[in-house]
């Protein structure tokens, strides 16, 4: 009987294995450069869900009798009306593109868009992250099982940088950027959830560029600061050194937005954000320490918004294409901007890419660094900019970029070559020659006894002249006296 099973269920396996290699087949990428590659990430407990919410019915055995195990009948009432939720369901999902959000039940879906052909290399890439869970509130929208707000729970970054800048440590003590992360929040027993600790890990591997965050319950773009720098202000304009490219970047997407930007549409709650053309800084809003978008902007390389796609919260299931279509041009367009700026590659003088290099923008406080191939990108609003890279143990090299109106990122290349300080090091180092390096104290100590020195011998060789002097006049003051004496008489 088995067997039996077994030789059935094969050539159905087969049939849906050469179904999904049809599908990878026809929806492969084309040779261009320039596209857009889209990976869906979901666990095991999306598919389980599906599962449970459409039973498969089990196919009996042709050869038992038809008195065992006997199917159960569905009154005809109640299978009209599961037959019309199914077509139902199955009309909304050809309404819906398979892109995860026509159900609730994923809780941690991730969109990744990458213009380059091999996933995990280059920095030209952006992430999309929606948060909440269907089974809570309003207030528990964010958080984990623990407790804790998962949105507010990374280190607070901005304090630590602020405080450097007020003792005016940048750039001589600490960088304006990558910020490191404290710590005491590194500790086993510091308040931190599994998933925010798995999201700094996924942030620090990948050289995200541009990433949001998908939340519900208003129509708004937020973006960085989220914080207030003013201590016990609740609301304040706290703009960032790229405030300019972050206003750009949340306007692309409340702009293209089906209600953001629509002036008659109704209110959510309290404040109509139609007004502020659909975008707001988060710290003008509401302070938040430690906020994602903060920690991506001052830790990576990443421009990181906040999009509140929506009035209710949770919407039911009949509710998601229409949510989809308000919301899928804007998707788009805001997953372009990634293709504006600069990009490039920092390489020495034989051609091999620099990693950690620092790519400067002259006029913003803020920089980037290279990925671990050298390539870098940085996003900027059209202009032209006076840019610098520079590496540890290499000469600085500065250029004129200039960024278009048009989509596509302006390439800027850096050759830069390595310092004499550092070739001298290399050298010494490669023949065992460490050089000599006196301690501070002793040398300090050896220049005031030669000073010490140089003045008494200074003042001998003044004794000397004196006596000298003294020696010379004295005789030829006695011989005038005498002599005149001796003409006196």
């Amino acid at each position: 009987m088995t067997r039996r099973r077994l030789s059935f269920l094969t050539p159905l396996a087969l049939l849906g294995l050469l179904v999904g290699l049809a599908d990878l087949s026809h929806g492969s990428t084309g040779e261009d450069e320039d596209y857009y590659m889209q990976e869906l990430l979901t666990r095991e407990q999306y598919n389980q869900v599906q599962m449970l919410e459409k039973p498969v019915a089990s196919i009996p055995d042709r050869h038992e009798h038809q008195g065992q195990n006997p199917a159960k009948k569905v009154p005809k009432g109640k299978e009209e009306g599961s037959r019309q939720t199914d077509q139902t369901t199955a009309d909304a999902k050809s309404e819906c593109p398979p892109m995860g959000l026509e159900t609730l039940k994923i809780d941690d879906f991730q969109l990744h868009a990458s213009s380059t052909k091999r996933y995990g290399l280059g920095a030209h890439r952006g992430r999309l992250n929606i948060q909440g869970s269907e089974l809570s509130g309003w207030s528990l929208g964010r958080w984990s099982n623990d407790g804790i707000d998962i949105h507010h729970n990374f280190p607070d970054l901005n304090s630590i940088l602020w405080e450097a800048e007020a003792k005016k440590w940048i750039p001589r003590k600490m960088f304006n950027h990558h910020v490191p992360i404290p710590e005491w929040y590194q500790s086993k027993n510091a308040s931190v959830a599994v998933e925010t600790r798995a999201l700094i890990a996924w942030m620090e591997k990948m050289p995200f560029v541009l990433g949001s965050n998908l939340q519900g319950g208003e129509l708004v773009v937020t973006f960085p600061y989220d914080k207030t720098r003013s201590q016990g202000v609740t609301r304040e304009q706290t703009p960032t050194p790229d405030d300019h490219v972050f206003r750009w970047l949340a306007f692309s997407y409340a702009s293209t937005h089906r209600l953001m930007t629509d002036a008659n549409r109704r209110v959510c709650h309290t404040e109509d954000f139609a007004k502020e053309d659909g975008t707001i800084n988060g710290a003008s809003w509401h302070t938040a320490a430690g906020s994602m978008n903060d920690f991506s902007y001052l830790h990576t390389n990443c421009f990181e918004l906040s999009m509140y796609v929506g009035c209710d919260k949770f919407p039911h299931e009949s509710e998601l294409p229409e949510e989809w279509e308000n919301n899928r041009e804007s998707l788009l367009v805001f997953m372009e901007q990634v293709h504006r700026g600069i990009k490039g590659v920092v390489r020495d003088l034989q051609g091999r890419g620099i990693a950690n290099a620092v790519i400067s923008v002259e006029g913003i406080s803020h920089d980037v660094r290279t990925a671990a191939d050298g390539d870098y990108w940085r996003l900027l609003n059209p202009g032209e900019y006076r840019v610098t890279a520079r590496a540890e143990g290499y000469s600085l090299v500065s250029k004129k970029c200039e960024v278009g109106y048009e989509m596509g990122a302006t390439r800027c290349d850096f050759k830069i070559g390595r310092t004499n300080l550092s070739r001298i090091k290399e050298i010494m180092e490669k023949f065992n020659k460490q050089p000599i390096r006196l301690p501070a104290r002793p040398l300090q100590a050896r220049r005031s006894r030669e000073r010490h020195i140089l003045i008494i011998s200074s003042e001998i060789k003044t004794t000397v002249v004196t006596v000298v002097i003294v020696m010379i006049i004295v005789p030829v003051i006695l011989a005038i006296f005498s002599s005149s004496s001796i003409e006196q008489h």
